[in-house]
């Protein structure tokens, strides 16, 4: 009976960890993440597509902007879409996030369990906290895009690779085919050849050991792949969008690997990847030493060639984003969290003293932090001053907790402030602060007005920037224009002309309309008109 209670009590506890877990990956993308303006390309194309899809259009063949665009796969578009017809509307950005929001919420669990058996409970549980509060995550998580449903999936992959490998589970590569196909459809390639990159590395570094079941399982794992991928791209090419599939996948991988216009530096993911997984990314270079130093691990060692092996891979791929940096979250927070739980423990004073000194810096960063928003709305207009001593002073607090406060383990301490301010600030950020740097009321408001001016044939045009944003929030057709003049010529009476305007876009304005405008608004360097033809 003692034996059965410990064994509940453990479960109960596995469970109450991951539990908290997802609920800090939700606290972070949930919250307020509909305010935010949607002005990302990549996200746009999600939102729309995933429009037209809940209001009738066809599943299979993805349109955006009124043009097939099949150069992606269209999971993200599915499950959108899908939540869209659940609710019985397209125009709610919250809900399409939401859905990016409980995808972050599994790649965090993910993260948890795959280093559970790699590292042990503690050391994976910082791990997915880390992942849960960097900037990457909390950046992308709450938009409606595709990098985190396929990390995730990845993830998956090379998890149950390496469960294959270890020869005790045969299931397993079929499994792993499995989440590499649906990764393929989340975005495309990286989720096959970054897990075969990383069993690849895995034979290299000794951390798999039986090559020729190896051998045998990529034959396993390629046909459940197949088999999830394969059936969309044959119906495109077996119906009347072959032409169409061939040109855009041709020209997607052709900007992977020849030419792209996100071009960067060879370096320049070793350079980013630091500042991207802020503010626990300068603990990575440490991270890598105890990976190196604990290499008598086997899983750790797998850990270390899936980075290495992922940076190698990305290193050559010609296109260079910021949200491509996603598919390396996964190992860099394990290895960083592995040397954190080291740091933590009263082992070695002496060796972990520089990073307990950075450790106090980032919390004493944090009060500084609090103290700019409690002082940022008397010097930016659109704020009001309440609502910065509101987000500002609970930063404060955190910080005089973790330095100031004597009981309990100090590093442990001051990794909850690190994690807890991450979550405050980019929840604060979401709830009001963004309209600083990107106005998003400016166009909801904008779009309430035309609603009220617009009849069934009325048509709506655009002169300045945002219009896909606009379009979205409109819900409408939308004619985007060079300039006034050119809307006023194309207008017909009754028409709504909208003009948007930033400090490096006031050309458009080329003419003074004959008509008073019925929405001005203007907040720092933004400027929203609004004219009825």
């Amino acid at each position: 009976m003692t034996d059965q209670s410990g064994k509940r009590r453990k479960r109960l506890g596995e469970a109450g960890l991951l539990a908290l877990l997802v609920a800090v990956a939700l606290l972070g993308t949930l919250p307020w993440n509909g305010r935010a303006l949607p002005f990302r390309a990549s996200e746009l194309r999600v939102l729309l597509c995933a429009r037209t899809m809940a209001e009738g259009g066809d599943w299979l063949v993805p349109v955006y902007e009124e043009e097939v665009r099949i150069n992606k796969p269209p999971l993200m578009y599915w499950l959108v879409a899908a939540v869209f017809h659940l609710v019985g509307g397209t125009e709610s950005l919250a809900l399409a996030r939401g859905v990016n929001g409980l995808l972050g919420a599994l790649l965090v669990a993910s993260v948890y369990g795959c280093g559970r058996y790699w590292l042990g409970r503690r050391r994976a549980w910082l791990a997915a906290i880390m992942a849960a509060t960097c900037y990457l995550f909390l950046f992308f998580a709450r938009l409606c895009e595709t990098d985190v449903g396929l990390t995730l999936f990845t993830t998956l992959s090379c998890f149950l690779i390496w469960m294959g490998a270890d020869g005790r589970h045969g299931w397993a590569w079929w499994m792993a085919g499995v989440c590499s196909g649906i990764g393929f459809l989340f975005k495309g390639p990286a989720a096959l050849v970054l897990p075969l990159v990383a069993l690849v590395a895995g034979y290299g570094t000794g951390a798999i050991r039986n090559w020729k079941r190896g051998l045998v399982g990529i034959l396993l794992l390629i046909v459940p792949f197949a088999g999830v991928v394969l059936p969309w791209y044959l119906y495109l090419f077996l119906g009347g969008s072959a032409g169409a599939a061939g040109k855009d996948i041709g020209f997607e991988l052709s900007a992977l690997i020849r030419e792209s216009p996100h071009h960067g530096s060879w370096l320049y993911y070793l350079y980013t990847l630091p500042l991207l997984l802020l503010p626990w990314g300068i603990f990575l270079p440490a991270g890598l030493v105890y990976g190196w130093e604990a290499r008598h691990h086997r899983g750790i060692r797998f850990i270390l060639g899936w980075l290495i092996g992922a940076l190698v891979v990305m290193t050559f791929v010609k296109s260079k984003q910021p949200h491509y940096a996603m598919l390396l979250l996964p190992p860099a927070a394990l290895l960083t969290g592995g040397f954190l739980y080291n740091a933590a423990g009263n082992r070695d004073p002496g060796r972990y003293r520089a990073t307990r000194v950075l450790l106090r810096m980032t919390c004493l960063g944090s009060a500084i932090a609090g103290l700019a928003t409690m002082v940022l709305p008397f010097l930016k207009e659109g704020v009001p001053p309440w609502m910065g001593f509101v987000w500002g002073i609970p930063l404060v607090a955190l910080a005089a907790w973790g330095l100031l406060m004597r009981h309990g383990l100090p590093v442990y301490r001051n990794l909850a402030v690190l994690a807890s301010a991450m979550i405050w600030g980019v929840v604060g950020y979401g709830a009001l602060f963004h309209e600083i740097a990107e106005p998003a009321a400016l166009y909801r408001d904008c779009v309430a007005e035309a609603r009220k001016h617009m009849e069934p044939g009325t048509q709506v045009f655009l002169a300045g920037r945002r219009a896909v944003p606009t379009k979205f929030y409109l819900h409408r057709p939308l004619h985007h224009v060079t300039d006034v003049a050119a809307a006023w010529q194309q207008a017909r009476t009754g028409d709504l002309v909208i003009v948007s305007m930033d400090r490096e876009h006031r050309r458009v304005l080329t003419m003074d309309p004959p008509s008073d405008p019925v929405f001005l608004r203007r907040q720092g360097e933004y400027e929203l008109r609004m004219y009825v033809r």
